[in-house]
């Protein structure tokens, strides 16, 4: 009988932070081994995936005023994390 078998650690949620100030949101892993890894970031009027290779990244996030981001995370190991960026939040820096 065939099981699947993960052959690594489950993964915690990462640090993610929207900044204001620049525009964009921080995905951090810390020291997590995931360097691999999609972010769709969602609202009313688009949707957008970016591609990281490194456990810390930056993305540019240009907000409208109005609507609501909603953030998936998703590593190549199958791990899903999901977060929303409230539009009566992000008028200051905020984490997830």
């Amino acid at each position: 009988m065939y099981q699947h078998q993960h052959n690594y650690e489950p993964i915690d949620l990462p640090e993610v932070i929207y900044s204001s100030y620049d525009s964009t949101i921080t995905i951090d892993f810390g020291n997590q081994p995931v360097n691999n890894y999609t972010v769709t970031i969602s609202s009313l009027y688009a949707d957008v995936d970016y591609y990281a290779t490194s456990s810390f990244t930056t993305i540019p996030l240009a907000v409208d005023g109005i609507s609501d981001y909603s953030i998936v995370i998703e590593t190549t190991e199958g791990d899903v994390f999901e977060g929303t960026l409230a539009a009566s939040q992000y008028v200051t820096s905020q984490t997830m």
